[in-house]
C-alpha cells in the first residue's frame, strides 16, 4: 500500500471517529496517536490556545510520555508557536536552534513540524509532530498533518457547542424550577432561597447573595444566599457608593479575579472566603432598580455574555416573586379592611335590629 493510500485510509478512520465520538479528548488522543503511526514519527502534541492566559495548554500527547501531558507552555519559551497560530506551518529542522544540545538531546528532538488548528472564524491552537534524527517534511506531510488539525478543529468546536447546549438545558431546567416555586408559593423568602441556590448550581458557582436596597437607596440589605458562611455574610453593610457598581449604573458588574481588582467593599473578607470571581446583576422591578443579585466563584473567571444574560434572566424572576409579593401584601391589606368594615358594619345593624324590636 502506497503512502497516498495510508493517508486517505487514517482520514476515513479519523472521519468515523469524529462522527462517532461522544467527548473531544477521545479524538484529539487518536488524532496525535495517528500522526506518530503514519508519519513513522517520535511523538505528537496537540495544543490549545487559552486566550485569557496566553499560553498554549497541551491537551493531547503521544510519544512524549505522560508528564508532558496537559502541561501549559508560555508562548515566549516557545518562539515557533506563536507563528502557526497565525496560520502557518513552522518547520525546525533542528531543534538545537531552540533548545541546548543537551537539553534537545535529553528530550530526545531533532526536527519538528507545527501546523495550526483553525476554523473559519478563529485559530484554536497548533499541532506539532516530532522527529528523533533530522528529518526534512515534504508538502505532503504538512498537508496530511493539516488535515488532522482539521479535525481537531471540528471536534473542539463539537465539544464546545455541545457544552454550550447542555448549559443552556440546565439553564432552561433551573428558570422552570423558579417558575414553579414563583406560581406555588406566596412566600417570597422560599422563592428567595430556591433562585440564590438554583443560580449557583447552575452556574456552578460556590455561591449566591440576594439583597435589596433600604427605604434609603444607601445600603443593600441581605435577603437570601446559598454556598457561602455566616461569616461572610455578616462582614458588614454593603454600600452602594462602594464595591462593585451593578446597582449604581443599571448594568452587570464583573470582577473576573478579585485579587487583581480594588473594586471590592470587603476584600481580605473576601478572599479569606475563598471568592476569586463576582459577577452581579440589578434587579428592577417596572425600571426602577431595588436590588442586587451576585454569585461568586471559587476560580479566576471571565463570565461570556451567555452567563451575563441567564444571571439576568433570573434577577428579572426574583423581581416577579418581589412583585407578587407587593401585591400579596396590597391583597391581604384589603381583604383585612373589607373584613373590619364587614364587621362594623354588622355590629351597627345588629344593633339598629335590637333597638326597633324595642320599641
Amino acid at each position: 500500500m502506497n503512502q497516498a493510500s495510508i493517508y486517505c485510509r487514517e482520514l476515513n478512520k479519523m472521519a468515523v471517529a469524529l462522527a462517532s465520538a461522544r467527548d473531544r479528548s477521545s479524538v484529539l488522543d487518536l488524532i496525535t496517536k495517528s500522526a506518530v503511526e503514519v508519519l513513522n514519527l517520535k511523538a505528537c502534541s496537540l495544543g490549545l490556545w487559552d486566550k485569557k492566559t496566553s499560553s498554549l495548554e497541551v491537551v493531547a500527547v503521544h510519544g512524549l510520555g505522560e508528564k508532558h501531558t496537559r502541561t501549559t507552555q508560555e508562548t515566549k519559551n516557545v518562539p515557533i508557536d506563536p507563528k502557526a497560530l497565525k496560520g502557518l506551518p513552522v518547520v525546525v529542522t533542528d531543534f538545537s536552534r531552540w533548545l541546548s544540545p543537551e537539553e534537545a538531546k535529553k528530550k530526545g528532538i531533532v526536527s519538528m513540524l507545527c501546523v495550526p488548528v483553525q476554523t473559519r472564524y478563529d485559530r484554536l491552537g497548533v499541532v506539532c509532530v516530532y522527529s528523533a534524527k533530522r528529518h526534512k517534511f515534504t508538502t505532503t506531510e504538512a498537508d496530511f498533518l493539516k488535515t488532522l488539525g482539521n479535525f481537531a478543529a471540528v471536534a473542539i468546536e463539537n465539544a464546545r457547542l455541545s457544552e454550550r447546549l447542555q448549559r443552556r438545558l440546565v439553564e432552561s431546567e433551573t428558570l422552570v424550577e423558579i417558575s414553579k416555586a414563583l406560581t406555588s408559593s406566596l412566600k417570597p423568602q422560599e422563592v428567595f432561597n430556591t433562585i440564590a441556590k438554583t443560580a449557583t448550581e447552575a452556574m456552578r458557582m460556590k455561591g449566591c447573595i440576594v439583597r435589596l436596597l433600604d427605604e434609603r437607596r444607601e445600603h443593600l440589605e441581605f435577603v437570601a444566599s446559598y454556598g457561602l458562611s455566616e461569616n461572610f455574610l455578616r462582614k458588614g453593610p454593603i454600600h452602594i457608593e462602594k464595591g462593585l457598581e451593578d446597582v449604581r449604573t443599571g448594568r452587570p458588574a464583573i470582577l473576573p479575579d478579585v485579587l487583581a481588582g480594588s473594586r471590592l467593599e470587603y476584600p481580605e473578607e473576601t478572599a479569606k472566603e475563598g471568592i476569586r470571581c463576582e459577577l452581579a446583576v440589578p434587579l428592577r422591578v417596572k425600571g426602577n432598580i431595588i436590588g442586587s443579585i451576585r454569585v461568586f466563584g471559587p476560580t479566576p473567571h471571565q463570565f461570556d455574555e451567555d452567563e451575563i444574560k441567564y444571571l439576568e434572566a433570573i434577577a428579572s424572576h426574583a423581581a416577579i416573586a418581589i412583585e407578587n409579593a407587593r401585591l400579596y401584601r396590597i391583597s391581604l391589606k384589603n381583604w383585612q379592611d373589607l373584613v373590619q368594615e364587614v364587621w362594623e358594619k354588622s355590629e351597627v345593624w345588629g344593633q339598629t335590629k335590637i333597638e326597633t324590636e324595642t320599641q
